[in-house]
């Protein structure tokens, strides 16, 4: 069976462009950064990662990791890290009492 699979991609380009002032070979070469997982909420945090981890080179799939791989990366990120779900699930789970 095939994982649903979601793709964010950053339109607005700031990321890349924020690149190309610390990679000059990245100018005049098409970019796409791509946060890959089967909800809207995991392809964000997908995104967030392969923002933030050089290692994942811009693309991150989450739903590459296994179960063990999944929870630890859901462990060490918090959900306020997280562009664009962040705000308001933070509140949500506080008072939820699950974060």
């Amino acid at each position: 069976m095939t994982t649903k699979q979601i793709a964010l991609v950053d339109c607005n380009n700031f990321y890349v462009s924020c690149e190309r002032v610390f990679r000059p070979d990245l100018v005049n070469v098409p970019l796409v950064v791509l946060g890959v997982g089967p909800t809207k909420t995991l392809a964000k945090l997908a995104n967030h990662v392969a923002k933030k981890h050089p290692r994942s080179k811009g693309v991150f799939n989450y739903n590459d990791l296994n179960e063990e791989q999944q929870a630890k990366l859901l462990s060490q990120i918090t959900v306020d890290e997280v562009w664009g779900v962040g705000r308001k699930l933070t509140k949500r789970l506080e008072a939820a009492n699950t974060t």
